[in-house]
């Protein structure tokens, strides 16, 4: 057996070595766990410890009113264990006789024989007189809403009256959400698998791949967790693969990786990406991303790099970038429940200053055509609108995309923000951009003579037919990789994006249309090819072309804005039509 200590013996270290500060709950659990054998050891060692810091500062104001004078610093593992010890009491977590007598237990175990009388005196106490000690706690925000005055000033500046919202959420107990690795099995088999074990997980709508699980369990003792067919993930952690509209052939970059659960959810989505690619500042936060990754049976290049420095990845270019940035963890408190402890009000300054480097380091690696998704798992404003507004101001060749579905949290100026306990997901803020380098975007801006010659239904579909005629300046651009892109507008907003690119080598054209089956055509430029789903282009001889693109009218709205291409400020660049169904 590794434990040589009681389980409220280690909850009472774990917890005093947190109230000193430093590590962080996950890191200390899992020395924790290398002393614990049995799992439902380790379940009940996280049930306290998780009861204890939800309600935090009301305990310790409760132990101060119970105490005659404060126990000395050297003594905080016994101030520690009595926390745990009302935090049991209080929530019944165990038996009343049984939580006394195990403390007391564990107060001889710290090597605290002295103080074993004073366990077993406060403990007691709080329960014969509960109500009125309960009753005589001080009416503070602190202990009121069991949140830092500092995170309650700015919950309430930045969420008014939706506050409260945020800390009793923050106050409860998550729920498990689990993604399946859908490579190895399909979201029904392992529902009726965990149904088969007893346990009851319910589908998601929105979220194919989640399942959610009420009840309190070791997940790494279910079955099919050994074999990689499943992983832990917050459902709103789930949106992030979906953000990133991932497809076979696609470079993509999870800029901050560890622990690895949305690196794994990329190659678990599109096993036909042409390279992933994590990296993290933390060597060690590598290796056990790169370890989770093995038991999932996933590879991945993994870095250990700051990406603020120039590195090797510096060098490299991506369609998809995934910056998942380091922030405040305000918004994912119900499950880490330390982070009221933790995080200081001064955190947020340089907190902001990273996020900030970090976008402006990453934006340069996003190829032409590329996503780049900011998410954070904070409910602060400065790092979330208040951060991409900022972006957004310093680089003119960025645009804000509106792809966060709407059934996702409330709508913000810029991305859509969840709060905390909403559909039971935790918080995730995100915002898109698509790349638009200069280059690109001077190529695009003096389309000459092109129009739009036609726009008719035919059955369901709806038929464009869109006469593109092309510069010296853009044929050159081509002819260098440049591609040049097509928009499709839908009452004001783009539906649909069409890039041209030109493969010297091959000498042919490759038209991608950007929708969810996209398709790749290739047409010569000596004759004219008949292209898959209905994309035609045409000879484009020396200056001209045509492009005929095919639509289904059922997802559109009318009238219809059509414009051939976009300027450098994201606006027509062509004469339009309007078209109404």
């Amino acid at each position: 057996m590794k434990r040589t200590l009681p389980i409220r013996a280690v909850a009472a270290q774990t917890l005093a070595s947190l109230r000193r500060g430093g590590a962080s709950l996950t890191d200390l659990l899992t020395d924790a766990d290398t002393r614990i054998d049995d799992a439902r050891d380790r379940a009940q060692l996280r049930a306290i410890l998780y009861a204890s810091l939800r309600g935090i500062f009301r305990y310790e104001a409760l132990l101060r009113s119970l105490l005659t004078k404060p126990l000395p610093r050297r003594h905080d593992a016994v101030e520690a264990l009595l926390i745990n010890g009302l935090a049991q009491l209080e929530l019944g977590i165990d038996a009343a006789y049984a939580v006394v007598d195990a403390s007391v237990t564990a107060a001889r175990a710290l090597g605290e024989t002295n103080l074993a009388g004073l366990v077993n005196a406060v403990l007691r106490r709080f329960q014969r007189e509960r109500e009125a000690l309960l009753a005589a706690l001080p009416a503070t925000p602190e202990i009121s809403h069991n949140h830092p005055a500092w995170m309650i000033r700015r919950f309430e500046h930045d969420w008014g009256t939706d506050a409260s919202t945020l800390f009793a959420a923050n106050n409860a107990p998550a729920p498990t959400w689990l993604r399946v690795h859908r490579q190895r099995r399909r979201l029904d088999q392992l529902q009726s698998l965990l149904s088969a074990h007893a346990i009851e997980a319910a589908a998601f709508a929105h979220l194919p791949d989640a399942l959610r699980i009420d009840q309190g369990l070791d997940v790494t003792q279910l079955p099919g967790f050994a074999e990689g067919e499943f992983s832990v993930q917050d459902g709103a952690a789930q949106l992030a693969v979906e953000l990133l509209d991932l497809r076979p052939g696609l470079q993509v970059l999870d800029a901050c990786c560890a622990p690895g659960g949305k690196l794994a959810h990329m190659a678990e989505r599109e096993p036909g990406l042409a390279s992933l690619v994590g990296v993290d500042i933390d060597a060690a936060r590598v290796a056990r991303t790169r370890s989770g990754l093995a038991r999932l049976h996933i590879d991945a290049e993994l870095f250990a790099a700051d990406l603020r420095q120039h590195t090797a990845i510096s060098r490299r270019r991506f369609d998809r970038i995934l910056l998942d940035a380091p922030c405040s963890g305000t918004g994912v408190i119900r499950r880490h429940p330390d982070i009221r402890l933790l995080r200081r009000d001064a955190d947020i300054a340089a907190l902001l200053r990273t996020q900030s480097e970090l976008l402006n380091a990453l934006w340069p690696l996003l190829a032409p055509g590329g996503r780049l998704v900011y998410a954070t798992c904070s409910v602060l404003a400065d790092e979330n609108d208040g951060q991409v507004a900022a972006f957004l101001e310093r680089r003119r060749d960025a645009q804000a995309l509106d792809v966060v579905p709407h059934w996702f949290g409330v709508a913000q100026k810029h991305g859509r923000q969840n709060l905390s306990g909403g559909d039971g997901l935790d918080v995730f803020i995100t915002r898109c951009w698509p790349l638009a380098i200069s280059l690109l975007l001077t190529a695009c801006h003096d389309p000459q003579g092109s129009t739009i010659r036609s726009a008719a239904r035919e059955g369901d579909d709806l038929v464009l037919d869109l006469d593109l005629r092309f510069t010296d300046t853009q044929l050159q651009a081509l002819d260098h990789g440049i591609p040049l892109r097509l928009a499709i507008h839908v009452d004001g907003e783009i539906a649909s994006y069409i890039d041209l690119r030109y493969r010297p080598l091959s000498r042919q054209y490759e038209l991608h249309l950007q929708n969810d089956a996209a398709a790749r055509v290739f047409v010569s430029r000596a004759r004219l090819i008949a292209a898959l789903d209905r994309i035609v282009l045409a000879d484009l001889g020396a200056s001209s072309g045509s492009v005929r693109v095919d639509l289904v009218s059922s997802a559109l709205l009318a009238p219809l804005r059509l414009p051939a291409l976009i300027d450098r400020e994201w606006q027509l660049a062509t004469p339009s039509r309007d078209w109404g169904g």
